[in-house]
Formats: C-alpha cells, sequence, structure tokens
C-alpha cells in the first residue's frame, strides 16, 4: 500500500528493488489452448453460468499466489528480500510499461541493506512508515 510522507508523496518502498517482477493477467481461452475444466468448456460453448468467470478469478488469483509463493521462496534461498506490492495505479503501470493485459502484482526482489530499517523512506531516512494492525481471522475447525 503507498503511503504519503510529510512532502505529499505517495511511494511504496517495498518494490524500490534491484529487481522488479510484474505478474500480468493472461486468460487464453481459444480453442488452441490446453483443456482446463468444465467451466472453462462452458465459456468455450458460450455457455456462462456465472460460475464460470467466478472460477477463472479463482484459478487466476491462485496461480499468481503459486507463482509469487515461489519466486519469494527461491529469492529468499539465494539470499535476496522480496516485497509484495498490490496497491498500485494498474492503469498507469500498464501504460509506463506498455504491457498488453492488466498487472496483478508488483514484486520486488533485492539486496537488504542492513543499516537500514525496513520501514525506513527511501528520500527522507527521518520518516518511518506507521504499521498497521493485522485484521484477526477466524479460524473454525470442522471435525
Amino acid at each position: 500500500m503507498g503511503f504519503t510522507t510529510r512532502e505529499g508523496h505517495t511511494t511504496n518502498t517495498q518494490i524500490l528493488a534491484n529487481l522488479v517482477v510484474v505478474l500480468e493477467e493472461h486468460v487464453d481461452l481459444s480453442k488452441d489452448t490446453i483443456y482446463r475444466n468444465e467451466e472453462t468448456d462452458k465459456i468455450l460453448s458460450g455457455v456462462d453460468t456465472g460460475k464460470s468467470e467466478k472460477t477463472l478469478n479463482i484459478d487466476k488469483h491462485m496461480a499468481v499466489g503459486v507463482a509469487a509463493g515461489y519466486l519469494n521462496l527461491t529469492a529468499s534461498m539465494l539470499g535476496y528480500s522480496t516485497g509484495c506490492c498490490a496497491c498500485f495505479d494498474a492503469e498507469g503501470v500498464k501504460e509506463i510499461l506498455n504491457l498488453e493485459n492488466y498487472p496483478l502484482l508488483l514484486m520486488g526482489i533485492g539486496f537488504k541493506d542492513p543499516s537500514l530499517n525496513r520501514r525506513v523512506h527511501h528520500l527522507d531516512h527521518n520518516f518511518i512508515f506507521p504499521t498497521k494492525s493485522k485484521q484477526s481471522i477466524t479460524i473454525n475447525v470442522i471435525r
């Protein structure tokens, strides 16, 4: 999430890294692609039950999560630090990078500076980004 500093600049240091990976949406429903599931078949046949788009969105976000998790794990094993960002101006990123599709996640990978607090602003070291309390998540165990 971007924060506004005292100077009024919105920034996000999670992606100020040596490498920034952009995971973008790509859904190819042409008949030449690999068969995915019954919902994909329904869309290809012109029969969209409403559940079809929801299923594709679940699959899309699961794929992004798996890719980001794998990238995070691999980068960590190689000694790099990572940060993910999903709160960004998607249209602006798409335009700047000349992407064909909608960007879903930005992920920074790079060298951590151990002398700096991870929440310090990259231009104004007197500004420390605030933290936010985590939302409680209730887990119900069904037996």
